[in-house]
């Protein structure tokens, strides 16, 4: 059993990397349920919640704030006999919310992070991919053939890094824009992994923990990596 302390500082620990992962939910879940807090224990907690919510918020972390005081308080009213359901949350651009949020997916994978992206030319987008494989994650991308040339593209980068790349080898565009981390989360939308999507661009991105969304691309990007398994990679210079 936790501490008052304890438990807020747990809440406190599942906004660092701005996305309160199902894992998290369970654990903080069943540290409610084991302490069986009053109602007003619950008041005071999730008070001492939003002042320290309030106290980092600023107008690039505004809707991610507002996303993890949502969860804080569907777990501070919550039965907690009932098991935790699957959650969806929603960002948008410009801003930093859509890339906080594939920021975050990449750094709650654990084992495995496969991603299926048009287009990678965000630098601080690769390096949490580059740092999610040094701590041992197995990281697999796909992207578009013709992308991978483009000015400022961190393919060949990540590539000659060791990172597992499949190219599309089609006439057409490989034109995805999704995420699966540890076959548990999904991340997609028409957000586009640039420093543009992030600073121009009015783009979205959604992450859910559904199951059956999760299946679906999980098989999809298992379909597409054998399909461009042979994928004729070159580092010679294109004209495309």
């Amino acid at each position: 059993m936790k501490t008052m302390e304890e438990l807020q500082r747990a809440f406190e620990k599942s906004f660092e990397d701005h996305v309160m992962t199902r894992a998290e939910r369970g654990d903080l879940n069943s540290s409610l349920k084991e302490n069986g807090l009053t109602e007003n224990q619950k008041s005071v907690l999730r008070s001492s919640l939003f002042d320290f919510a309030r106290s980092l918020i600023n107008a690039e972390n505004y809707d991610v704030a507002i996303n993890w005081l949502e969860e804080v308080t569907k777990l501070l009213i919550r039965n907690h006999s009932e098991t935790v359901t699957d959650h969806t949350s929603v960002f948008f651009s410009p801003g930093e919310t859509c890339r906080q949020a594939i920021i975050g997916l990449i750094r709650s994978a654990e084992q495995q992070l496969l991603i299926c992206v048009f287009t990678i030319s965000d630098n601080e987008i690769t390096s949490e991919i580059m740092a999610a494989r040094a701590r041992g994650v197995n990281v697999q991308i796909i992207t578009d053939n013709e992308k991978q040339y483009d000015h400022g593209s961190d393919i060949f980068t990540m590539r000659n890094k060791g990172v597992l790349v499949h190219c599309d080898n089609t006439p057409s565009h490989m034109h995805h824009k999704f995420a699966v981390a540890d076959s548990k989360r999904v991340l997609t939308g028409s957000y586009n992994w640039t420093h543009s999507a992030a600073h121009d661009n009015q783009e979205n991105v959604l992450v859910t923990d559904d199951v059956t969304a999760v299946k679906m691309y999980s098989h999809e990007f298992e379909r597409l990596w054998k399909a461009f398994e042979s994928d004729g990679f070159s580092t010679k210079s294109s004209n495309v």
